[in-house]
């Protein structure tokens, strides 16, 4: 029964996908070549050309796509797939399979056809592909959400990825699983995952609660094992997933390369580097200029306010560290009472009695951030980056938190990743150096234009501050 039920599993969405392809690609020829010739918005000097010709050429380019498609992996169960990496993948694959039959129709002198055809077919065929994959996510989704279709897994060993997995399916049912339990748990599992048994038992519990896959999840130690049990798991036809105990490199994207057919990852890549390094840096020094600039009245506002209100001085200077080590001047409108550091430096909590009434609205805003803008224009900071701290503080976090300093390896950010995501002022520093680190080796300018659109979200409904 495992097996009939795994293999219409495996079956049922690559087919809907590829079915919806089939429509969408077809109905994209028929539509285009509709409203190119049979509308009369465009000009038709030569005559309509025959459909049987234009539908060969449907044909032919439906095939080719759906074979481009299957080599790029579109229909593959990976899980759910966001908009934008769907758009990325239907406009490649199309322009990659219209390439293909371009380039054969170039010897083929028989026909001519309409540029305009190819332009507008592209453009349909995108458009209709992404919606006919949208509609069948949205149907995953749904029948996910009322437990219908979903594989049974059990998560085997324990690891610090073993609390991740298992919330990371019971969050996304529409990934398609439907976590029962841990075999072989440990007295650190969290209470909340149900155990199932030992491994000793695995075809008995395999049987009796029907799964279709199982996560291990060992440490590194246990990873001999996997083998053994790959191969058990395999003879019962139940899938067998390891997700490596990469918890020292969570964070990591896998750089891989290949030499000569020897497969190559490099662990810790940072892309921001060469070129990269370069188009960040002109973007913080033209963000930043402009922004003094045009927020030049309001800064304004804001000191004579501060000065109006607890008097001098207007702007609090605070020593950080950034890039590589090095140390430098943090500037910020003063929030807190001048004598708020006379016993010593103290990290800031919520609700800090030490604010001004002023410096209370500032930082709920995030306003009394502005002057760090000073900070990016003569490269000392930029945009968005790790948050610097105070040097007496990142001794201590380097001691304790591994990894630590090597989110000083880009210049420090008036916002952040981790900031974004909820992680400002009095949270516990390891969750922030993980997203900073994440940050770190995923940098792309995409990245930076997403967290400074949530930043500024975040300040205008004033969450997180």
């Amino acid at each position: 029964m495992n097996l009939v039920r795994t293999r219409k599993q495996d079956m049922l969405l690559p087919g809907l996908f590829f079915l919806g392809d089939t429509l969408a690609l077809l109905a994209a020829a028929l539509g285009t070549y509709g409203l190119r010739f049979g509308t009369g918005w465009f000009p038709v000097p030569l005559g309509v050309p025959p459909l049987r010709v234009y539908i060969w050429a449907a044909l032919a380019s439906c095939v080719t796509a759906l074979v481009v498609f299957h080599q790029r992996g579109h229909y593959r169960l990976l899980g759910r797939d966001s908009l934008r990496r769907d758009l990325g993948g239907v406009a490649t694959g199309l322009a990659v399979s219209l390439a293909l039959l371009l380039s054969f129709l170039f010897f083929w002198r028989g026909f001519s056809f309409s540029r305009t055809f190819v332009a507008g077919y592209y453009l349909l065929a995108c458009l209709l592909v992404l919606a006919s994959r949208r509609l069948v996510r949205a149907w995953q989704a749904r029948a996910a959400a009322r437990g219908r279709g979903l594989l049974s897994v059990a998560l085997l060993g324990e690891s610090p990825m073993t609390a991740a997995v298992w919330r990371l399916f019971a969050a996304h049912p529409g990934f398609g699983y439907r976590p029962l339990g841990i075999i072989d748990a440990g007295v650190d599992t969290p209470a909340d995952i149900p155990r199932l048994g030992g491994s000793e038992d695995l075809e008995r519990i395999a049987l009796e609660r029907e799964l279709d896959a199982v996560v291990v999840t060992l440490p590194f130690r246990g990873y001999p094992r996997f083998v053994e049990l790959a191969e058990r798991l395999s003879a019962m036809n139940v899938k067998a997933f390891l997700v490596p105990d990469l918890e020292g490199l969570l964070t990591t994207r896998l750089h891989h390369f290949e030499l000569e057919g020897i497969p190559f990852l490099a662990f810790r890549h940072v892309p921001l580097a060469g070129l990269g390094r370069v188009l960040k840096r002109a973007v913080d020094i033209a963000a930043s200029a402009l922004g003094l600039i045009l927020l030049a009245p309001l800064l304004g506002v804001i000191a004579l306010a501060v000065l109006a209100g607890d008097g001098r001085p207007v702007l609090y200077s605070q020593v950080r560290l950034g890039r590589d080590g090095r140390c430098f001047r943090i500037r910020k409108f003063r929030s807190m009472r001048r004598d708020a550091e006379a016993g010593g430096a103290g990290w800031t909590v919520a609700g800090d009695p030490r604010r001004t009434r002023l410096g209370a609205w500032l930082r709920r805003t995030s306003l009394d951030e502005l002057p760090q803008l000073w900070n990016v224009l003569v490269g000392e900071m930029s945009l968005v980056g790790p948050r610097p701290e105070r040097p007496e503080f990142a001794a201590g976090f380097s001691r304790r938190i591994p990894r630590y300093f090597e989110r000083h390896r880009v210049r420090s950010g008036i916002t952040g990743w981790a900031q974004v995501n909820g992680l400002r002022g009095d949270t516990p520093m390891e969750a922030r150096t993980r997203y900073d680190l994440y940050y770190v080796e995923n940098w792309s300018l995409a990245f930076d234009l997403k967290i400074l659109w949530l930043t500024l979200r975040s300040v205008l409904v004033r969450r997180g501050a």
